[in-house]
């Protein structure tokens, strides 16, 4: 061996090829002992003795990796194991010998933390990898829907691709370059996508008393989820407080339309919509309105007198003021919604009106029967005036009656009463099932049965009632044909409102607002002035009616010496 070295040191490399030889300190030896790769034996006739001779396959310094001796081959067996390799000192700190330390895992988190199907789905990491070696970190990101693969390599997912119900793992994985770290996972799960909050109106902006109230839903909630959507309605009806604010109480209407025989002038009602994708509501949304006095509310004719209730809510009067008839005292109070608030009668010489603060009923004029001294306490929703005699419905539905009817053979009936319409001596209500009763009518005299009427007017000896078709029925004195026949004279026509005076009937057209008269028309009370009406009301010799403008009340009827000036309203601008 020794004289083989000193020939490959005398000699050219390039002659003897001794240039890629390998030096073992090691003794030759059997198998894939390192000594085999010094055999001479130029096994691919390269010209070289090398790792590419077959005598040196498997030989540990022809080995590649972090055993290998590569930059760290000083040349110097340092542990004596007979070879050149990673263990030895002088190749501890070599790059090729180290040993890597992969990165920790990441700490992430999906936003939003509660997702809908709206929502993008956006992972993020919140706290970094480290790694112990300063090595520079790449991330690769993955997500799984349901455990399984979802091909998305990207940091965040479209909303389009997510149902509700899916759990949605997002994993983050570190790399050195060398070798990947653990991953870092966090998973959300889809929620139920609560519907939005929708836009509501109540229409007409500004209602009257004649007005159904209708709640609209004029943006719609939206559910990404494509759940069909419902709407729950509730009604509020509001009463204005001394200090001015408004007290809301729930009125049991949970339909979207509130029918105008439960609103009366300047109440507030508030509307409240909720919307449901039959998992979740979603937020409520409101909106309100008041009840209006749009110019002269109400009209009321007496016998020489006439009333109305005007725009800013207090009563002027015009005619003759026989015992003070005419003297309302201006009523104060203007404004305060209550139940029935605004609505003026008329007796023979004397006047009632409900006080909008209170809802209670406060008269003046002739007092020969205590029709105006003889008001009971407590609140009423409706009043009526007959010659001497007033009647109410209270606030809970009851009837009472106070005046000249106190000392009748027959008394209200009891039960809940809708409506009462008083009459010359006597009085009739429309109850709770909408059916009919008198009370103090001549013997014989009976309304007619059944259910379904929509209103009722009581004159002189005769009643009047509508039933839902607009049909007028009558009953009671017809002798100057201010009953039944003057109806059936008028051919069958439909009726929106009625009014029953001392011998003549009035009425309000439905459709077409024109007045028609019938009965006594001997002071021209039942020769209808032309144009439309709102509101019509029949008295003893004349009848007033207020215009569909809600500011003119005209009258008719003062012919033949009866002109004291009930038919010249004055008085009713505030």
């Amino acid at each position: 061996m020794l004289f083989l070295m000193l020939i490959c040191l005398a000699l050219p490399a390039w002659l003897l090829g001794c240039g890629d030889y390998t030096i073992h300190v090691a003794p030759p030896s059997e198998g894939d002992d390192p000594g085999e790769c010094s055999d001479l034996a130029d096994n691919d006739e390269n010209g070289l003795f090398d790792c590419d001779d077959e005598g040196c396959v498997g030989a540990l310094e022809c080995l590649e990796g972090p055993d290998a001796p590569g930059t760290c081959d000083d040349g110097i067996d340092n542990d004596r194991d007979q070879l050149l390799d990673c263990e030895d000192d002088g190749c501890l700190e070599a790059p090729e010998c180290r040993q890597n330390i992969p990165p920790t895992a990441p700490e992430l988190v999906i936003d939003p933390i509660g997702p809908t199907t709206a929502d993008t789905l956006a992972c993020s990491i919140v706290v970094n990898s480290h790694d112990a070696d300063g090595d520079e970190i790449e991330y690769s990101v993955a997500w799984t829907v349901d455990g399984v693969d979802a091909g998305i390599e990207g940091f965040t997912v479209d909303s389009e691709l997510t149902t509700r119900g899916e759990v949605w793992a997002c994993s983050v994985t570190p790399s050195d370059g060398l070798n990947d770290g653990d991953s870092g996972t966090i998973a959300v799960t889809i929620d139920n996508y609560v519907p939005t909050e929708p836009v509501v109106a109540i229409l007409p902006g500004y209602p009257t008393d004649r007005d159904d109230l209708e709640c609209q839903v004029v943006v719609p909630s939206s559910d990404e989820d494509g759940d069909p959507l419902t709407y729950q309605y509730v009604w509020s009806r509001g009463t204005l407080q001394p200090d001015g604010s408004v007290s809301w109480q729930a009125s049991g209407i949970t339909g979207n339309v509130v029918p105008w025989v439960e609103t009366a002038a300047y109440d507030s009602w508030l509307c409240t919509v909720v919307p449901s994708d039959g998992i979740t509501t979603g937020p409520e949304a409101g909106a309100e309105v008041q009840v209006v006095v749009d110019g002269t509310q109400f009209v009321a004719a007496g016998r020489y007198h006439g009333c109305a209730v005007r725009q800013d809510g207090l009563v002027a009067c015009w005619g003759v003021d026989d015992s003070s008839a005419m003297d309302s005292g201006q009523v104060t109070g203007s404004m305060q919604p209550q139940y029935g608030a605004g609505e003026v009668v008329a007796g023979e010489f004397f006047g009632c009106i409900l006080k909008y603060d209170t809802a209670s009923v406060h008269c003046w004029g002739h007092d020969d029967d205590q029709q105006v001294s003889g008001i009971p306490l407590g609140t009423f929703i409706q009043v009526s005036a007959g010659t001497r005699h007033v009647c109410g419905v209270r606030s809970n539905g009851r009837l009472e009656c106070w005046g000249a009817a106190l000392s009748w053979n027959e008394q209200p009936p009891s039960g809940i009463a809708l409506e009462v319409a008083s009459g010359e001596d006597f009085s009739c209500a429309r109850m709770e099932d909408t059916s009919l009763v008198c009370w103090n009518m001549p013997t014989g005299v009976q309304p007619p049965a059944g259910t379904g009427w929509t209103q009722i007017a009581a004159g002189g000896g005769h009643a009047c009632a509508l039933d839902g078709a607009g049909a007028v029925s009558c009953w009671g004195d017809d002798s100057l044909g201010q009953g039944q026949s003057g109806v059936d004279a008028l051919g069958g026509l439909a009726f929106e409102q009625l009014s029953a005076g001392q011998q003549h009937s009035c009425g309000v057209e439905r459709g077409t607002g024109f007045a028609h008269c019938w009965g006594d028309d001997s002071f021209g009370q039942s020769s209808v002035a032309g144009g439309v009406f709102e509101q019509v009301s029949a008295g003893w010799n004349h009848t007033c009616g207020r215009r569909t403008n809600l500011v003119t009340v005209e009258c008719w009827g003062c012919g033949s010496g009866e002109d004291r000036g009930q038919c010249s309203p004055v008085g009713l601008s505030p």
